[in-house]
Order: structure tokens, then sequence, then C-alpha cells
């Protein structure tokens, strides 16, 4: 588990850097066609054509089909990130947007430089939270761990309800878990949202995820045999195959 995460967030890593580079790329690219006066001119469009087809992207989100991983030696089953994400891409598009403006306008006044030095600080805080950690989400014996690049979220089953329902909005591609004590859950001291498990950013299917929290915070002599071959086994007969 630790070591496909840790992976994960190399290459995480590694497309941010891409990204940063691609957007100093494109100030340079739309710097050589400022002044042409032929098609070339099109091409000042690029980052904009991005970062539209990354939004539509991320907006036609399809739900992962895959399964819970098994970590025999952690005593887990855990399901790892769905690839690198949209935010790189914004990312880029921000260094653009941050670069870009203060070499063509500069010369409007000492004034218009808050506007891209706001946007730097942004840039600056979402690569620092790209390259600190990746999303997961892991269920143990003693209850459930999920990140996100805000945070990470140590909720143990003690502080969950088991008599209220899983909510899931379709298309949302969020789970509320149903937190009944909240002072047991650990995690960022600025957002206690550790309620939410974002699955759009996860490699497994939602309808699994959710079965498997059900099950164990309903089926408590269960959860002992979490992060066994057995105990998957177990779950997928229980939840009718996961599907």
């Amino acid at each position: 588990m630790r070591e496909i995460i840790d992976a994960a967030l190399r290459r995480q890593r590694r497309a941010t850097v891409l990204a940063v580079t691609g957007g100093l790329a494109m100030v340079l690219l739309t710097a050589w066609v400022d002044d042409a006066d032929n098609w070339l001119g099109l091409l000042g469009l690029t980052p904009l054509l991005i970062f539209l087809g990354a939004a539509l992207y991320y907006l036609r989100w399809r739900p992962s089909t895959a399964g819970l991983q098994v970590d025999e030696s952690a005593r887990a089953f855990f399901a790892p990130p769905a690839g690198t994400g949209h935010l790189p891409v914004l990312v880029g598009f921000l260094v653009y947007q941050c670069v870009d403006p203060v070499r063509t306008r500069a010369g409007l006044g000492g004034w218009f430089l808050v506007f891209p030095a706001a946007g730097a600080v942004f840039t600056g805080l979402t690569v620092l939270l790209l390259w600190r950690r990746v999303p997961h989400v892991v269920l143990t014996p003693e209850g459930m761990v999920h990140g996100r690049h805000t945070g990470r979220w140590v909720i143990p089953w003690a502080a969950l309800d088991p008599g209220r329902p899983l909510g899931s909005p379709r298309g949302s591609g969020t789970v509320s878990v149903p937190v009944a004590r909240p002072e047991l859950i650990t995690g960022p001291h600025l957002r206690r949202r550790g309620d939410v498990v974002v699955v759009r950013d996860l490699d497994v299917a939602p309808a699994l995820l959710t079965g498997a929290i059900r099950y164990y915070l309903t089926n408590p002599q269960a959860r002992s045999t979490i992060g066994t071959p057995a105990g998957y086994a177990r779950l997928r007969v229980a939840l009718g195959g996961g599907s």
C-alpha cells in the first residue's frame, strides 16, 4: 500500500513540475505569436483550449469499476488515487495567467501587480498541496482513513452511526459517512469535513466502497478479517460481487 501511494505521489509531483514548465512555455508561445498577423496568432488560444479541455474532462467524470486492494502486512483494504487528476493542469493554467499579464500589462502601473501576485500565492499553495499528498482511502479493523490534497482524516468505527445511511448523491463523486461522534475524528484543524470521501479521485467503484463501509459498520464482528484475502472474498460475497 505504502509503495503504491508513494509511487502515485511521485507521478503527481512530476505532473505538477511538467504543468509549471508548460505554463511558462505557454507564456513564451504567446509572446512569440503576439506580433503574428496570420493564422499563427491562433496559437495564442492554446492555453485556454487546454484548460477548457481539462475542465470538460473533469465534468464528464465516470466512476471507476476497480475493487479495493488488499495489504496483508498493514491489515488493510485500500483504494489508491485515480491518476493525477485535474489540479496539475489547473496549476499550469494559473502559472500562465500569473506571468503573461505581467509581460503584457506591466506598464499599467504597480497596482496591477497585485492581481498576479495574489494568483501566484494561490498557485504556490496549490503546488504545495500537490507535493504533500494524494487522495486515498484505507479501511482497517480500527476504522477508516481517507485523504485528499487538503488533508488526511482518521475516523474510528466508533465515530460512525450504523443506524444512519451513507449518502452518495448521484453524479457528485462524493460519499458522506454518517458521523455521530465528530470529536473522535482526527484531521486538519481548519477543515473538519472528514465525513466526506471524494470517490471521484479514487480508483475504486463507489458502490463497492460504500458497501464495504456499511458492511463493516453494521457487522463489527467481521472487522478483524479486514486486510486478509479471505476477508475480502467474504466482503465481495456479502455485497453480491461488489457491483
